[in-house]
């Protein structure tokens, strides 16, 4: 199970792996490294209305600075507090798609 926790100032995303994301929620961009290890992503998040925003841009394509992957996630939640949806927007030098996942509290 996903656990999300927020507060004023972070967002903590718990995969059922237990790997856990950590966000301030300030808009300043921070580096991490990608999954590889080989490149760094740039992340940022910030509180915007009633939604929260995370944008990472990271190197695509195999080798650091040939190309750049930005995906960008407007997380929202229902008025009752029940439904949490994230809407990801990736956008590639080959490709642009956008999908929903929608996570229900238990």
């Amino acid at each position: 199970m996903t656990t999300v926790q927020q507060d004023a100032n972070t967002l903590t995303v718990t995969s059922p792996s237990g790997a856990v994301q950590k966000y301030t929620l300030d808009g300043k961009p921070f580096s991490k490294p990608t999954d590889t290890g080989v490149a760094k992503a740039m992340i940022s998040a910030t509180a915007q209305g009633d939604t929260l925003v995370i944008t990472t841009t990271q190197p695509w394509g195999g080798m650091p600075g040939n190309a750049s992957l930005e995906i960008k996630e407007v997380w929202s939640l229902s008025p009752d507090g029940k439904v949490l949806t994230v809407t990801t927007h990736r956008n590639t030098p080959a490709l642009q798609n956008s999908f929903k996942t929608v996570y229900n509290k238990k």
